[in-house]
């Protein structure tokens, strides 16, 4: 991804977050407001890389706000093994609702 700067943006490394008035969710405190989707059976959580004994192979190595193992990224996990391809859930989140 390439980084772009300009007045309503904020460059973190290069990931480019378009702020919302009012709204800023790095996932560092908690979900944000953010929730599952209705009908998932997959739980959404936060995660460190740090607390992530496979980041890198399940998980990122870093997450986008400090660029470092310590800070939080929100996932979604399926048991493995899975016993069938008809066995994968799909699951979604639901931002707050944004202005």
């Amino acid at each position: 991804l390439k980084a772009i700067q300009s007045s309503q943006s904020r460059t973190t490394q290069s990931l480019t977050t378009k702020a919302v008035a009012g709204y800023d969710c790095t996932f560092e405190q908690d979900m944000c407001g953010w929730t599952k989707g209705q009908g998932n059976t997959l739980d959404w959580f936060r995660e460190q890389p740090s607390g992530n004994p496979l980041a890198g192979i399940i998980g990122p190595l870093t997450d986008h706000t400090y660029g470092n193992s310590t800070g939080y990224y929100v996932t979604t996990r399926v048991p493995i093994p899975i016993p069938a391809i008809s066995d994968i859930d799909l699951s979604s989140i639901v931002s707050p609702r944004l202005p």
